[in-house]
């Protein structure tokens, strides 16, 4: 794997590099977040990052993060912080930041499994392979808040079907045109494509509605049409939160009576960690890093 650190010491790096014999890193240790994003934006075979939360005292977090999701849109980021629980509570939710580790003592076991060990399904292409020809097919993908990772699932879906040679194209609905920077196997837009549509299209729509922690719907932030494209998917992704004050936000379609008709075979949740004491879905429920997601990807198509 390929990783870019700022972790303000070289040494820290070493150290690291001695750790993980399958962690290559791209360069030395970014003296600052100007070169970190520098080489960001140079290298396009970056895989993930390792981040110092020390390195950005005397930075505006929010922008950093921004413009790291802006170049990097699927980068895996780990940051090493001295309060892992208060900056996930702040992080989280906003640049889907996937795993935040004790800097004061690092582990090689949680640091090899923050960087492998849990990829989203889409991340793992082998999965996803020998498709037929037929189609055309559509999956939409949505989040219950900002942060849940919808557009890094997007590109990884859509890298993972065009690498097995079928035409896909990956489409932004969000008006944020952070698609139109990726370069990848697949083709990036911010607009439907026009008929004949290829074999797969992977929707990117944000974050549809508005909901708060306690599950009540505030309202849309896409038109109705939209929403119905969204419907009319042929598989549905949700990605969302099982953080105390997330979970209502998912709850909340599979339990609000304007909803609970829409929820069929056809969607899937996608939750950071599976969320306990949930009450029976009536969907499949899956952890980012279950493979059995990717095999439902696969069993879905491969099964028409």
């Amino acid at each position: 794997m390929r990783v870019l650190s700022l972790l303000g010491s070289q040494h820290v790096q070493d150290d690291i590099a001695r750790m993980l014999k399958r962690v290559t890193f791209v360069t030395s240790d970014c003296q600052d977040t100007v070169a970190f994003l520098s080489v960001l934006e140079q290298d396009p075979t970056i895989e993930a990052s390792l981040i110092s939360r020390q390195q950005l005292l005397h930075v505006d977090v929010d922008a950093f993060f921004q413009a790291v999701r802006t170049v990097a849109p699927s980068l895996r980021l780990v940051l090493l912080t001295d309060d892992p629980a208060g900056d996930r509570q702040r992080l989280e939710n906003t640049f889907a930041i996937h795993q935040f580790l004790p800097a004061h003592s690092l582990d090689g076991h949680a640091l090899e499994r923050a960087l492998f060990g849990e990829e989203t399904p889409a991340e793992r292409p082998s999965k996803v392979k020998s498709l037929p020809t037929r189609g055309p097919y559509r999956i939409g993908i949505f989040g219950t808040t900002h942060g849940a990772g919808v557009t890094s699932m997007t590109v990884t879906l859509a890298e993972a079907f065009a690498g097995t040679g079928a035409s896909t194209i990956a489409v932004e609905l969000t008006g944020n045109h952070t698609l139109s920077t990726v370069k990848g196997k697949a083709q990036y837009v911010c607009e439907m494509p026009p008929e004949p549509p290829p074999q797969f299209t992977i929707v990117d729509f944000g974050v549809p509605f508005h909901i708060t922690p306690e599950g009540i719907f505030m309202g849309k932030s896409i038109p109705q049409e939209i929403v119905q494209l969204l419907q009319g998917c042929d598989l549905k992704v949700c990605m969302a939160f099982a953080a105390p004050w997330q979970i209502q936000k998912a709850v909340y379609f599979m339990e609000d009576r304007n909803w609970r008709h829409e929820i069929t075979q056809g969607y899937v949740f996608l939750f950071d960690s599976l969320p306990q004491g949930l009450p029976a879905p009536p969907v499949p429920i899956f952890e980012r890093n279950d493979p059995q997601f990717a095999e439902r990807v696969a069993k879905l198509f491969l099964g028409r």
